[in-house]
């Protein structure tokens, strides 16, 4: 018998906590040098926009793009949070995933999982 079993720590194998810190390792890389290329690939449009265009035309460029992005997470707000609220709103009132999913793209008055009516 020279098989021996793995060393464990707190209960879990090494050989899995290193896979577990291999993969972690990997994921942050991967951000850190998303991270990095968007903060280059920003400052170079900067800098490409403000010698390519006149003080007043990058001033408002810049302004259509702040009020753009202003604009874009005002209309997020609280959109995770709805849409999970109504899909488990139509899973507990029996609607099938598919038509609640076909529902997000609806407007209101054509909803597919309506209030029932013994409530």
């Amino acid at each position: 018998m020279t098989d021996q079993l793995a060393p464990t720590i707190g209960g879990v194998a090494a050989s899995s906590r290193s896979r577990a810190l291999s993969s972690l390792a990997r994921g942050s890389t991967g951000n850190l040098v998303g991270a990095f290329v968007t903060a280059v690939t920003t400052f170079a449009g900067t800098i490409v926009v403000t010698r390519g265009l006149s003080q007043a035309s990058a001033g408002v460029f810049f302004s259509m793009t702040s009020l753009f992005l202003l604009a874009t997470i005002t209309g997020q707000l609280g959109t995770g949070t709805g849409l999970v609220y109504f899909l488990s709103r139509c899973r507990a009132l029996g609607t099938p995933h598919q038509q609640a999913a076909r529902s997000i793209f609806v407007p209101d008055h054509f909803r597919t999982c309506p209030e029932r009516s013994d409530r």
